[in-house]
């Protein structure tokens, strides 16, 4: 937007001269609807852990209009985590990274560092992208 806006430590929102910021490459970039801060600023924590097996963490995090989750981490990998409007998706957003972890030796293992993208929005599994980048 024309103007950004900063998220602090309590997941309040508030506007900021982007100037004075000291280091505004160290800042996530975080989206989402209209009074979603807190949803979005409760999500960064849960993501880092997830992926701390990776070492890798969320550069930007999205959460779209129809409430669907995207993430770019540190490692260069965008995932769509998929929509999260109740508990249930919750979990199942769960089981879908913790199947994402099991599998990922053998994603590595055929494809190395290529990989771009993935999608977990599919109940039993999950897509790739795999792009140029070796």
């Amino acid at each position: 937007s024309d103007n950004p806006r900063l998220m602090n430590t309590y997941g309040e929102v508030f506007t900021a001269n982007l100037a004075e910021v000291e280091n505004p490459s160290a800042l996530l970039k975080l989206s989402g609807p209209e009074g979603s801060n807190l949803d979005v600023y409760r999500k960064i924590n849960k993501v880092n852990d997830w992926f701390k097996p990776w070492d890798a963490h969320v550069l930007a995090l999205d959460l779209s209009s129809r409430y669907a989750w995207r993430v770019k981490l540190s490692n260069g990998i965008t995932i769509d985590l998929g929509r999260e409007l109740d508990e249930r998706d919750s979990k199942q957003i769960q089981l879908s990274v913790e199947r994402l972890l099991q599998t990922w030796p053998q994603v590595e293992q055929k494809w190395g560092q290529r990989v771009d993208s993935v999608d977990l929005r599919y109940a039993n599994g999950y897509a790739i992208q795999v792009g140029k980048k070796l």
